[in-house]
């Protein structure tokens, strides 16, 4: 079952929408109608699975609510999906920017926003995985250390690595995170077959390798890699980033047509954490991820950047 707020001043014809809409067994709603009303709740707890926010409220503007987010420990791996009826671009950016899952303009398709708050609901389960797996020692002892197709460390000597950063003395020294995720690469296993796709793996792997550092270099899931470095800077990492993203365009693996693609693409989520006792490690990876998931709700094909923890 998802946990949904929706936090909407417009409790006439939006309040009866989102009842509606999420009217099922599958979803529990609650409406609020301010700002106010929103963090007074979230002291009372339970915390949501995914609030939905209009930009305008009557008592603080929606960014200054995604900024909030971004210091509230407890909070910081909701999403948080943006409506608003105005349509400027700079707003959106600035929502992407601060940490929102999505921004969806008013009106919106009905079935838009069920398939958004799915999507965040995804998120936040991949949230929960996430956490367990970086934080079982069980799960960590069984995680492969080594990658045999691309020979780059798996997902155990990745945890592992989080593991002993984790156990190090916080002090003021950036720490940056990068998943690195090929678009579609199911339908490029389904048109080409297992042989090209273990081709196309070691060669994005050979590519990460003349770009970042041999030592911070990982293969996580499937088509998924991580790069971790310590010490890196914010416009370090995106500048690496972006650099990974267009070199991978210009290898000119062709695609399957069914995508709409030409050529295999990569969309990054990045994400730098400076050491202090509001943040840990499995922020950081949630902060990754989640600007992963904005890249590839975005269009995919792009760099997306966590400001700074």
């Amino acid at each position: 079952m998802g946990y949904v707020w929706f936090v909407d001043p417009d409790q006439s014809v939006y309040g009866a929408l989102y009842r509606r809409l999420f009217a099922n067994p599958h979803y529990q709603l609650e409406l609020m109608a301010s700002a106010e009303a929103l963090f007074t709740r979230l002291q009372q707890g339970p915390l949501p699975d995914v609030i939905v926010l209009e930009k305008y409220q009557p008592d603080m503007d929606g960014l200054r609510i995604c900024s909030l987010f971004r210091q509230l420990r407890a909070c910081h791996d909701i999403p948080l999906l943006l409506v608003s009826e105005a349509e400027g671009l700079q707003d959106q950016e600035q929502a992407r920017q601060l940490g929102a899952f999505d921004y969806l303009r008013k009106p919106f398709p009905a079935e838009v926003l069920r398939e958004r708050v799915m999507a965040a609901l995804q998120l936040r389960q991949t949230y929960r995985q996430l956490q367990q797996l970086f934080e079982s020692p069980a799960v960590n002892s069984e995680a492969p250390s080594c990658d045999r197709l691309t020979r780059l460390p798996g997902l155990g000597a990745f945890q592992m690595a989080l593991q002993a950063l984790a156990a190090e003395a916080r002090e003021e020294q950036p720490v940056s995170l990068s998943f690195v995720d090929l678009d579609f690469f199911n339908f490029y296993q389904q048109a080409f077959g297992p042989e090209s796709s273990d081709k196309c793996l070691q060669k994005l792997a050979d590519l990460l390798r003349r770009i970042a550092p041999a030592d911070s270099l990982y293969r996580t899931q499937l088509d998924r890699f991580a790069i971790l470095i310590r010490p890196q800077h914010q416009h370090e990492a995106l500048k690496m980033s972006q650099k990974i993203c267009e070199r991978t365009r210009l290898m000119n693996i062709p695609h399957a047509s069914i995508t709409g693609q030409k050529q295999l693409s990569a969309s990054i989520g990045t994400a730098t954490l400076l050491h202090s006792d509001r943040f840990g490690t499995a922020e950081l990876v949630q902060s990754a991820e989640q600007a992963l998931y904005q890249a590839k709700t975005w269009g995919r094909n792009q760099v997306r950047q966590f400001f700074e923890l």
